[in-house]
């Protein structure tokens, strides 16, 4: 009576030693069996997310300078909410006074419509949203995509897929908060 039985199941992946050569890194959490299926995608034809759409990084923007009653809302990676969308409703926001001086700055970090961004850091890792508001600036640790050559839909849809979560989680690096780099994200194979 009470009695249970536990059972225990083991994961495990045979990898190589040659894919392990060279590799920046060879934990076990990076050679999970769901994350090995990158393989498979790397083998389709197309080509990595840099060179299929303009990719950075957004700006420091000085935290002086964030007000809840500014003109121009900041995209940070709490605006990203998982959906596919960004929800500007708590967006901070900086004055159109710091934009009209500093105007390289807010130029070359403000976003446009059907531009997709991508949270870099902490618990929000991995959620894409897509833009659909002209007038707004990206902070850091949150990455922009702006999809020239490539159907902007179809890069929204694959980046908000199960595939792209997996393979910024996989390069995550960090305990408590992890964060992935730029240039690891945008090394992403886009099928063509």
């Amino acid at each position: 009576e009470g009695k249970t039985n536990n059972i225990l199941m083991v994961t495990y992946s045979i990898i190589q030693k040659s894919k392990l050569e060279g590799a920046h890194r060879i934990d076990a959490e990076y050679y999970q069996p769901k994350y090995l299926r990158f393989d498979i995608l790397r083998k389709l034809p197309g080509d990595s997310l840099k060179n299929v759409a303009k990719c950075f990084s957004g700006f420091a923007f000085p935290s002086e300078e964030f007000s809840k009653i500014g003109e121009v809302p900041v995209i940070k990676m709490t605006e990203i909410i998982g959906n596919g969308f960004i929800d500007f409703s708590n967006a901070e926001s900086i004055s159109s006074a710091y934009c009209e001086n500093n105007k390289s700055i807010c130029k070359r970090f403000s976003v446009c419509s059907g531009d997709i961004v991508v949270a870099l850091t902490g618990a929000t890792i991995g959620k894409v949203g897509i833009v659909l508001e002209n007038k707004a600036l990206l902070n850091q640790r949150v990455l922009l995509c702006r999809p020239p050559a490539v159907s902007g839909g179809y890069i929204w849809a694959l980046l908000s897929s199960n595939f792209f979560k997996d393979f910024i989680v996989r390069g995550a690096l960090g305990g408590a908060q992890p964060n992935v780099s730029p240039k690891y994200a945008i090394d992403f194979h886009v099928p063509i």
